[in-house]
């Protein structure tokens, strides 16, 4: 028995791209729904539902107005996002422009190479070089060490050190995590002289002629990179998909082949090529390369110990050895007009290196056109006079059938309220599908004045706006609302960014609290989601300043964000407690220091029930300014026994977040009042101090709740250490680190800390997620040491960490370099790190 198999295709689970102004009929449908509804609640009420029924009169100006409404709504998008001023803000939309999404950073040789090419017009080609300690028999090597030789630009005049410190700044301000630019070598000129015997036909001059040749054997025999501008490559086709593929060139396209770093020799066959395609070149009798006295035919090295090869440009005319021939005999040149010649062409080369392109040239933005969205035509202005209700009214009516016209436009003013609500929403959704979270709302609404419908102010409540805005807001949850809308935003750009990480290990915040700092930060990451998505594996600059600062690597930047930490710069995780004068210590070992001292009673409010007056209940939670209670804890810190002598326990720290914790009752009447906490491993309440008055125990508990969060949340953060960058500035190895290997240990690693101290962080489980978050985020080429330092451990590292950065910035404004101080920091750096390997191991 013969079984057939049939392969049936799903159906794509998609939004269609219909419009609905393309259904024809949605005026009858919905006028149809609404006759049907109208049936089944009317029961057994008699109509013939036809149009001279005055409730199908209503029906129909509703659908019809519903219909003009959603007419709007389908307007071009470009048409709903413009601003006030009739534009589209590209910036607020989070709509970035194609140079500045398609472009990558560099990744390869190539480029890195465009990139220095593009921003050092000073050099007229460089060769990078990178050996990986895998495949390498010199120790010295590390795995994204890069070497650098580079031509210079010969009509420049930059002073060879400047132009050092230039390639190392732009390379830094693109490289790459565990990448560092290891040495630069300017090369010589390694001269060398064509020889050629060249018949031409009559077509051009000789002297134009012998000009080009030179020309383009110069570009070939210096391997001088092509330069092609945007719009150019544009007419012949290009995509800007294409042309933007890659790092952004700001001069133009450099046509630079993958395998260019390694053509290190010149083919003299591929001369008489280049000299064929001059327009007029008929035959090439003789061709060869002269170098160092020595006539080569077939290859000659373009690069030779610290040398590169340069064709010379022939001084006078006894020295041209071009022979161009006509009719069999040589043609004389003017030495001056060949010169100016092979100069203009030159010029109009370098001269492409100096404008920057015009992007916006390339490609045409939408621009939108004005509608006024906002605006609402009532529909009473459609309905037949005899009614009464539209701008002419009913004049010369009884009082009682005036009274009747105002009674129907109440009752259409319910509906009508809502379909100029729906406008006012359409005319602001330009500020909805933004960054804008200064407006906390997501609904729009507007007050219908006279001009619209007559007698408005009769049928209005007194202050209608702020009705009409209090009866929406039970319905506007804007946190949830302006997050979806966040969601798609990010969306575009291929990003999920749900926040769960704070969301299932919420320690600091109220629900609505931690509804706006998930807004927050998916506007943070919009804002900047350039740097969050194409720079997520960028090294940070090393020639600038990173301590107190933004320039974190895209690695750092990506992992505070998607953790939740208030802060993504490079900065110290203790100095919030430590500027406050307090210090972070294990509660075993703190009890330990407090034994026998007043400070650390423990009660068991059981035990001295009979001696409880008032009792002790727990605060309820009120909201409090974070900065405020910072301020007061810091300036009455005495009055916390726990904190008075400078040191805090991680109990309290860390349990402190929770309100519940603490308590406040009186063992006198009226007076006297107490203040406890409790740990969550002890049963025993832990006194904290006394007021006079139950409201001041409650302010100050509530006071020291949010100070202890504060603490929480400004000591989380990471530090991201490349272990590249920790190599010696002078020779192989530091001296005095035989115990380590230190190939290995430079290259392609990292070392990421995190405190553990705080309520979250101490958590087993966001550590798993946040481990878990490094090694997802981190490039797969690269090994991530992960360690959770407590307080001391910590503090003792930034004290490290600083001082080698610190060296390093006076390093590079140091003419001198202070060398020895640098590697006498990373030495010191590099010993902690690897003790606290080896106590990890163990």
């Amino acid at each position: 028995m013969a079984v057939t198999t049939v392969h049936m295709m799903r159906e794509a689970v998609t939004i269609s791209r219909q419009s609905v102004k393309e259904n024809d009929d949605r005026f009858a449908m919905l006028k149809a729904r609404g006759v049907d509804l109208a049936q089944q609640i009317s029961g057994t009420l008699w109509s013939d539902y036809n149009a001279h029924d005055p409730g199908i009169t209503i029906l129909e100006q509703l659908c019809y107005a519903i219909t003009e409404l959603t007419f709007h709504a389908d307007f071009d998008v470009a048409d709903l996002l413009l601003n006030d001023a009739g534009l589209i803000d590209h910036q607020a939309q989070s709509l970035h422009l194609p140079e500045e999404v398609f472009p990558c950073r560099p990744a390869t040789i190539v480029d890195f190479r465009k990139v220095l090419l593009d921003e050092i017009k000073e050099i007229d080609n460089i060769w990078l070089s990178i050996e990986t300690a895998a495949h390498t028999a010199e120790s010295s090597e590390y795995d994204g060490l890069y070497r650098a030789e580079v031509r210079r630009n010969r009509s420049s005049d930059i002073d060879n050190k400047v132009l050092i410190e230039k390639i190392f700044t732009v390379f830094n301000r693109h490289r790459n995590l565990c990448e560092d630019l290891g040495s630069v070598t300017i090369l010589q000129d390694r001269s060398c002289t064509l020889h050629a015997q060249v018949e031409i036909d009559s077509s051009r001059q000789a002297d134009e002629l012998l000009a080009e040749i030179y020309y383009r054997c110069s570009a070939c025999v210096s391997r001088n990179i092509p330069l092609r501008s945007y719009d150019k490559a544009l007419a012949e086709g290009y995509s800007l998909e294409q042309l933007f593929d890659g790092p952004l060139t700001q001069h133009g396209l450099f046509d630079l082949p993958h395998d260019d770093a390694t053509l290190d020799e010149i083919l003299i066959p591929a001369l008489f090529s280049i000299i064929n395609e001059v327009s007029g070149v008929v035959h090439i009798k003789g061709l060869s390369l002269e170098v160092d006295g020595k006539q080569f035919y077939e290859t000659v090295d373009r690069r030779d110990k610290g040398r590169v090869l340069s064709l010379d440009f022939p001084s006078d005319a006894a020295h041209v050895t071009v022979e161009l021939i006509h009719n069999g005999g040589v043609l004389p040149v003017s030495i001056d007009v060949v010169r100016k010649g092979y100069q203009e062409m030159r010029y109009r080369q370098n001269s492409m290196r100096e404008a920057v392109q015009d992007f916006g040239a390339l490609y045409s933005l939408p621009q939108g056109k004005t509608r006024s969205l906002g605006h609402y035509t009532s529909i009473q202005e459609h309905f037949p006079v005899i009614y009464g209700i539209n701008r002419y009214g009913g004049s010369g009516e009884s009082s009682a059938r005036v009274a009747q016209t105002r009674q129907l436009k109440s009752y259409l003013l319910l509906f009508e309220q809502l379909m100029a609500n729906f406008s006012a929403t359409c005319a602001r959704l330009d500020k909805l599908y933004s960054t804008d979270n200064s407006q906390r709302q997501t609904y729009g609404y507007q007050v219908i004045d006279k001009q619209t419908i007559t007698d408005i102010d009769l049928l209005y409540p007194e202050r209608p706006a702020e009705m009409i805005a209090g009866i929406l807001s039970k319905y506007d949850n804007y946190f949830e609302r302006k997050g979806r809308v966040l969601d798609y935003l990010l969306a575009l750009y291929g990003q999920k960014f749900t926040q769960n990480t704070l969301r299932y290990f919420n320690y600091y915040y109220q629900e609505d609290e931690l509804d706006e700092v998930i807004v927050k930060n998916k506007i943070t990451c919009l804002e900047s989601i350039i740097k969050f998505n194409r720079d997520r594996a960028a090294g940070f600059n090393a020639t600038q300043t990173v301590w107190n600062s933004g320039n974190v690597s895209g690695l750092q930047y990506k992992l505070s964000i998607l953790l939740g930490f208030r802060h993504t710069e490079c900065r110290s995780l203790t100095l919030p407690l430590a500027k406050l004068g307090l210090k972070v210590v294990c509660h075993d070992d703190y009890r330990t220091m407090k034994r026998g001292g007043h400070e650390l009673k423990m009660i068991d409010p059981g035990d001295i029930k009979e001696y409880v007056i008032d009792k002790f209940y727990p605060v309820a939670y009120e909201w409090c300014d974070e900065v405020q209670a910072v301020m007061e804890v810091g300036d009455n810190i005495e009055l916390f026994v726990p904190l008075k002598n400078n040191i805090i326990s991680d109990a309290l720290l860390q349990g402190g977040v929770d309100l519940d914790r603490f308590r406040a009752g009186s063992l006198a009447a009226d007076h006297d009042y107490q203040m406890v906490f409790r740990p969550g491993t002890e049963q025993d309440w832990w006194y904290i101090g006394r007021t006079e008055t139950r409201e001041l125990a409650e302010r100050n508990i509530l006071l020291l709740h949010r100070f202890l969060i504060h603490l929480n949340v400004e000591s989380e953060g990471l530090h991201c250490i490349e272990h590249l960058l920790l190599r010696p500035q002078r020779g192989l190895h530091h001296n005095n680190l035989a115990m380590i290997d230190q190939t290995a240990f430079y290259s392609s690693r990292i070392t990421v800390i995190f405190p553990a101290w705080t309520a979250r962080c101490s958590d087993p489980r966001f550590r798993a997620l946040a481990e878990e978050n490094v090694r997802a985020n981190c490039p797969a080429h690269i090994l991530a040491d992960i360690y959770w330092f407590d307080f001391d451990t910590m503090y003792h590292f930034e004290i490290l960490y600083k001082c080698w950065l610190n060296a390093r910035d006076a390093g590079n404004s140091s003419q001198n370099g202070l060398r020895h101080e640098i590697d006498e920091a990373a030495k010191a750096l590099i010993l902690f790190l690897h003790q606290r390997r080896r106590d990890s191991a163990e």
